[in-house]
């Protein structure tokens, strides 16, 4: 019976069929084994890629180990609390007056303020009156900013001392963070 229906199918028809049958084929194949196969590979290659963006991250910060170890150890000393709360404002408003005067800025006054609690230290403040030139006030500033310590200008105010004068007078609520 087999070989009677192959024999009544011209070989037109026959090409035809092995064309259909092979292009079935081929789309099995396409969708139920080369398309799962190709998306878990894209899904590996992801996950290779995301595994070595992390593992040169990780070996850049290992390189580089030794070097943020060193820089630590030399910044810390400066937000480490090493001396009671009274030598630390001495410490630190003398290093003002230091700047002061090396800034050509006249200080009228220098009050230290509030000890604060914060997050694992504590905030010493001083309020800062001082008189001189905008340029030498902005070098004092600088200066300020410049220090290795932890130090923030929480705020300042000035006005000029004379009507006419180019020099300014004002006050400055300076905060110096201390870690314990």
């Amino acid at each position: 019976m087999k070989h009677n229906i192959l024999a009544k199918i011209s070989k037109r028809e026959k090409i035809i069929g092995a064309v259909a049958a092979l292009t079935v084929v081929v789309f099995a194949a396409k969708t139920y084994v080369m398309g799962p196969l190709a998306d878990k590979m894209s899904d590996f290659d992801l996950r290779i890629l995301t595994a070595e963006k992390k593992l040169h991250k990780a070996y850049q910060i290992l390189f580089r180990e030794n070097t943020i170890t060193r820089e630590y150890e030399e910044k810390i000393k400066f937000v480490k609390q090493n001396r009671n709360e009274e030598e630390e404002i001495a410490v630190f408003l003398s290093e003002i007056e230091n700047i002061a005067s090396s800034s050509n800025v006249f200080l009228s006054d220098i009050k230290p303020g509030n000890v604060e609690k914060v997050k694992n230290g504590k905030a010493y403040s001083a309020e800062i009156r001082i008189e001189s030139e905008i340029s030498y006030i902005v070098d004092f500033v600088y200066q300020i900013e410049r220090l290795p310590q932890m130090i923030r200008i929480k705020s300042f105010n000035f006005a000029l001392k004379d009507k006419g004068s180019n020099e300014l007078k004002g006050s400055l609520i300076v905060t110096l963070l201390l870690l314990d």
